[in-house]
């Protein structure tokens, strides 16, 4: 698997070199309230390239229009490259924002898959095409899959929080084992943060429809 051999920090800018197939990203801030750090995709494949920086541009638009029509004090997108080989990028944006004299900010996280080949979105069913909100039930309930907080800490399914959904908002790692994003207060308390369900491609042959 290839990989971006490393990034060179100059003020506000950081930039990652690459070779051949790999992904080119260049990190891009802008400042005011509403604060933005964003990856720009350079590829062989330039049409690829756009059409991911094009979703990019019209996520980063969306949590602006957000910002705009809310009393917000100020606003932060930021992003997280989760993996990258020769067929698909990982990428994690997650958003902040704060109210006047809120006892805390509040965020929402999303993963994305981007296939590196056609720039377009790759979907859960593509890594867990027999997954539903009933045999995800069914395996969590079984100890088949666990639930983990923010800090990667396994955490027990209580009272009053559900789970109720697939999360089609999810990212993957070297093994292309999936990780299904959960927002604070969904599966587990502010402490826990983002939560998350694993489920690896041996999970996935398990999984029955």
């Amino acid at each position: 698997m290839k990989r971006i051999l490393g990034i060179l920090t100059c003020l506000l800018i950081f930039a990652s070199t690459a070779f051949a197939a790999e992904a080119s990203i260049e990190n891009r801030k802008s400042t005011y309230n509403f604060q933005v750090n964003y990856p720009y995709i350079t590829l062989e494949n330039k049409e690829a390239a756009n059409e991911i920086n094009r979703f990019i541009n019209k996520k980063i638009q969306a949590y602006r229009k957000v910002y705009n029509n809310h009393n917000y004090t100020l606003g932060i997108l930021d992003y997280e490259l989760k993996y990258e080989d020769d067929n698909f990028l990982s990428i994690v944006f997650t958003y902040w924002w704060y109210y006047q004299n809120a006892a805390h900010g509040m965020y929402n996280t999303s993963g994305i898959v981007f296939d590196k080949h056609t720039g377009k979105l790759v979907n859960l069913k593509h890594f867990v095409p027999e997954l539903n909100v009933r045999n995800l039930k069914r395996m969590v309930q079984d100890g088949k899959l666990t639930i983990y907080n923010t800090n990667n800490k396994p955490i027990t399914l209580a009272e009053p929080f559900a789970l109720d959904r697939v999360s089609h908002s999810y990212y993957i790692d070297s093994d292309k084992s999936v990780y299904l994003i959960y927002q604070p207060y969904e599966l587990a308390s502010y402490a826990d943060g983002n939560t998350y369900i694993k489920i690896t491609q041996n999970d996935a042959r398990k999984i029955e429809h």
